[in-house]
């Protein structure tokens, strides 16, 4: 019997998987609308407090207190922030009513929709989240599948490794992108070149000819095909 962890639980333990998912603006777009958590509009996002994501989450508010001191940095970089000052001003002067905010609150801790997201894929100790990050991998893979058209000369999808590695290609194309810009000072245009250039390495042909092998529609993306 194989050791290896399941997805579900390999989202607790790995800072890079959950973050592979969480900078996928599209497939949050979808888990958004898929899990419907409830929250607050404000300022054209969803936003939850303390109390509503121990509620959510089924957990007490010491819990979350705990989550946010120990993986401070990560939570803060997916939306979680504490509104002080003016901010926590002009939200108490809102016409919100779904957040209650008492006058003397000298600050309030505020969590985006990803940053719920973020806590559920970290927390151990509830089975809601639990359940959460099962729903978030399921409507990931929908996703992608519904991307690919699920047909057979996508059978990379199958792999164990799939998923990860489909949202590391994302992250990677845009750091390729990047580093175009930065160091060749070469027109846009030329991202085709540059990508050509590392296909004919590795397949020994370039990108339309690898797009004429598979049959691929004009709207098909030749990397999605690629293999774990």
């Amino acid at each position: 019997m194989s050791n290896k962890p399941k997805k579900n639980e390999t989202l607790t333990a790995s800072s890079i998987e959950r973050q592979n998912i969480l900078n996928n603006t599209f497939a949050l777009q979808k888990v958004e609308e898929s899990l419907a958590l409830g929250g607050a509009r404000y300022l054209g996002e969803t936003i939850f407090t303390k109390h509503d994501v121990a509620r959510l989450l089924e957990v007490d508010e010491r819990t979350i207190e705990r989550y946010l001191h120990n993986h401070k940095e990560e939570l803060y970089n997916n939306g979680y922030q504490l509104l002080q000052g003016k901010s926590l001003k002009d939200l108490k002067e809102s016409s919100l009513t779904d957040i209650h905010v008492g006058q003397s609150t000298k600050a309030l801790g505020i969590f985006s929709f990803r940053a719920v997201l973020n806590i559920a894929m970290l927390l151990t100790e509830s089975e809601k989240a639990k359940v959460i990050r099962t729903r978030i991998l399921d409507i990931v893979i929908d996703v992608l599948t519904q991307r690919v058209g699920g047909k057979t000369k996508y059978i990379n999808q199958r792999d164990e490794d799939y998923l990860p590695a489909a949202f590391q290609e994302e992250n990677y194309r845009t750091e390729f992108m990047k580093a175009i810009d930065l160091y060749l000072n070469m027109p846009s245009w030329n991202y085709d070149y540059c990508t050509n250039a590392i296909y004919r390495s590795i397949f020994n042909e370039d990108a339309d000819e690898y797009r004429r092998i598979l049959n691929l529609s004009a709207q098909e993306q030749v990397r999605d095909t690629m293999y774990a």
